[in-house]
């Protein structure tokens, strides 16, 4: 006969300050522990374990006075709680004794810093261990991609990827990727492991990413896939992939990479038609975005041609059949075909339950839907939608309207003035500060000029911000940039005065940030006849200031020190020759003769006087 059950559950034990291990943000909580269970409850989510699952208790020191709890629960599963002082062992102790009759067993951790060790698999966790240490646990539930290279140099490598921490909030960083070397010789550890065929694995490489794959979410797959489209074209990331469709995740193979995406991951469809009439462009966008490197994808891009058909094989699973018969009502046959494009939209349509967006009211010089232009020194195409902007497809770029700060059409005047420019830039300044820029054919402006104000988007022009709708209403000409236009309905500078009222509040913008909108042609006749005018009074108010600024020069030699200031003009002038005029010089002439008789005078007088004297 069994003892009656003495513990008293209405005593309960209780931590303050205590956090979830292993996650990046989720706030402090309270710890508590009675007869009945543990748990821990922050501000906005808890954490419940029945008496009857746990197992072990581990005490872990992470710092000076900062410990975490590991408990070990039935299945393999565990639960960490980060926080605990150096006091509060001996508590906690005497608590897990009395209410779980469990005891708690103190390890040390590795601080060796040596990076080769051994791997143990236990359950559902990996634990890399130097000596009898811990080094570090992976809970391999969290790992979403294991990939063994296969490149030359790198055949006995894998690399795990982690799935993004949705509790951090992008504030904190976290894990990504983590790489292990296999020495060929030295087999990885197959502890833990229930791979029938471990004999049968070469090399320990192999046998290591067996053991991930066997316990790894990457695998976490219940049945078969609904439905499979092989060697699809992948422009972004590059590559012919096969994606595996199921009922809440997709899975794509590649020769290198192998991704699995949450449909709840997947945020658009876009279905965009290239211009050359022949292909078209399918986009997904996922958030988070696969990592692949330390490269992100938040763009899947991929090209089919409007020739190629496919045939896609329906297979629901019969267990799901009824609880989704609603989602699957659309896949009435068992096959779906047609050309590729609609048959991968109409399957990502139905499993995600995301609509496809299509351009729409826009059409480029040629009648597309999109414009050629250069962004980032690639070339590509940019998508003007309903909502938004994309480029596809070096680097894949989606800009919403309601992030554009506004827009600003630069050059515009250089493209028009100067025959051997031939494109305008777009610039789209988001409200984050972020800028992009698109170089565009000129004869595109006239369309994506009248596309932007239609949207309200701000435009950004000699004026000031002026709301692009009242443009295109008043006064101001949009002329066709096309090569066929004469210069006099090039962009010119709009004067003040030829303004509407409408447009004179709210013009706080920096002239020499804007672009100037071309007025009509009086107006620019009008003005030109103003700045001729304008020149010729301003030179005349310059030669009068000269005048009354030069010196009268008394003496010609003058101390350096008191010579004044000269101006280019008067230093020319006394660089050229002097001419002296003729009447000074007949003059000059004059005087001279004269004073040469008056002197022959006075000598032929003095010579006779003393010819007189010598006489008597």
């Amino acid at each position: 006969m069994e003892a009656p059950d003495t513990r008293d559950e209405s005593k309960i034990e209780e931590w303050r300050n205590i956090k979830i291990g292993g996650k990046t943000d989720t706030g402090p909580g309270i710890f508590k522990m009675n007869a009945s269970g543990l748990g821990w409850k922050g501000k906005s989510s808890k954490e419940m374990v029945e008496r009857s699952l746990l197992l072990s208790a581990i005490w872990i020191p992470l710092s000076s006075n900062r410990n975490r709890l590991e408990l070990q629960l039935k299945g393999g599963a565990s639960m960490k709680f980060d926080g605990f002082k150096n006091n509060d062992a001996e508590r906690l102790r005497q608590s897990l004794k009395e209410n779980f009759e469990v005891d708690l067993t103190p390890i040390k951790i590795a601080t060796t810093g040596v990076n080769h060790g051994e791997v143990v698999f236990d359950g559902s966790n990996m634990t890399f261990m130097i000596g009898n240490n811990r080094a570090f646990q992976i809970p391999l539930n969290d790992v979403s991609r294991a990939v063994h290279h296969t490149a030359a140099g790198s055949k006995n490598d894998v690399s795990l990827d982690f799935h993004q921490d949705d509790t951090s909030g992008g504030k904190v960083e976290s894990l990504i990727e983590i790489r292990f070397h296999c020495p060929p010789g030295n087999p990885a550890s197959t502890a833990g492991s229930d791979d029938e065929n471990a004999e049968e694995i070469k090399t320990p490489a192999q046998q290591f990413y067996q053991n991930i794959l066997a316990k790894a979410d990457v695998l976490a797959t219940s049945g078969k896939a609904i439905t499979t489209l092989s060697q699809l074209p992948v422009l972004t990331p590059r590559g012919r992939y096969t994606v595996e469709m199921f009922s809440s995740f997709m899975r794509l193979h590649g020769s290198t990479y192998d991704y699995k995406i949450l449909y709840t991951h997947i945020s658009r469809l876009f279905q965009l038609p290239k211009p050359d009439q022949h292909h078209v462009i399918f986009v997904i966008s996922i958030d988070p975005p696969i990592i692949q490197g330390q490269t992100r994808y938040p763009h899947l891009v991929l090209q089919f041609s409007k020739d190629d058909n496919m045939e896609a094989t329906i297979t629901i699973p019969a267990e799901q059949e009824e609880k989704m018969a609603e989602k699957y009502a659309e896949f009435k046959d068992k096959t779906i075909s047609g050309p590729s494009h609609e048959v991968v939209g109409k399957i990502f349509k139905i499993l995600t339950g995301k609509k496809i967006t299509f351009p729409n009211s826009f059409k480029s010089h040629s009648g597309a839907s999109a414009v050629k232009c250069n962004f980032k020194n690639n070339e590509g195409l940019l998508f003007p939608l309903e909502h938004s902007f994309f480029y596809v497809h070096k680097p894949p770029t989606h800009i919403r309207f309601e992030e554009i700060s506004f827009v600003e059409f630069s050059r515009v005047e250089a493209a028009e003035s100067n025959a051997s420019t031939k494109t305008f830039d777009l610039v789209l300044v988001l409200k984050s500060n972020v800028t992009h820029q698109f170089g565009i054919q000129r004869h595109e402006y006239s369309n994506l000029f009248n596309f932007i104000s239609k949207k309200n988007i701000t435009i950004r022009n000699a004026l000031g911000d002026i709301e692009a709708e009242p443009v295109t209403k008043q006064a101001v000409a949009v002329p066709d940039l096309d090569e066929s236009s004469s210069e006099d309905e090039d962009f010119a500078a709009v004067e003040e005065e030829d303004i509407p009222e409408d447009f004179d509040e709210g013009s706080d913008a920096d002239e020499d940030d804007v672009k100037e909108v071309a007025p009509p042609k009086d107006k620019k006749e009008k003005k030109e006849k103003r700045e001729k005018k304008e020149k010729k009074d301003k030179k005349e108010r310059k030669e009068k200031k000269e005048k009354k600024e030069k010196p009268v020069q008394v003496e010609i030699q003058a101390e350096p020190a008191k010579e004044a200031v000269k101006t280019e003009t008067e230093e020319k002038k006394e660089e050229a020759p002097k001419e002296v005029p003729k009447t000074e010089e007949k003059k000059d002439d004059q005087a001279e003769k004269k004073s040469k008789k008056s002197k022959k005078e006075n000598k032929e007088a003095s010579n006779s006087d003393t010819s007189e004297e010598s006489k008597e």
